[in-house]
């Protein structure tokens, strides 16, 4: 099976003008559990966020880059994939 994806990398500068856009949204109710995986005692750590498209995924994110230090901005690379055909990678990678 090949697969195409599209991938972004962001990192330092770049999350600050990624997150600048939801400066004024309103958080979720989940939004608390995301940072305090994100923020938590463990800093040295990977995660992925997956779902529906346009549930808000990305937007969660960018909040939490907000709440992020300069510095932890530095220390952070946020990497963002797409594929044509996700479900489908989904159920081969299961």
């Amino acid at each position: 099976m090949e697969l195409e994806f599209k991938t972004y990398v962001r990192t330092g500068d770049q999350l600050r003008h990624f997150a600048a856009p939801v400066t004024k949204y309103n958080t979720r109710e989940c939004f608390g559990t995301l940072c305090d995986f994100i923020f938590g005692e463990q800093q040295d750590k990977a995660f992925i966020l997956y779902g529906l498209r346009r549930t808000g995924k990305t937007t969660m994110i960018r909040q939490a880059i907000l709440k992020m230090t300069d510095e932890q901005k530095n220390r952070t690379a946020f990497i963002q994939m797409g594929s044509k055909d996700m479900l489908r990678v989904l159920i081969f990678l299961e």
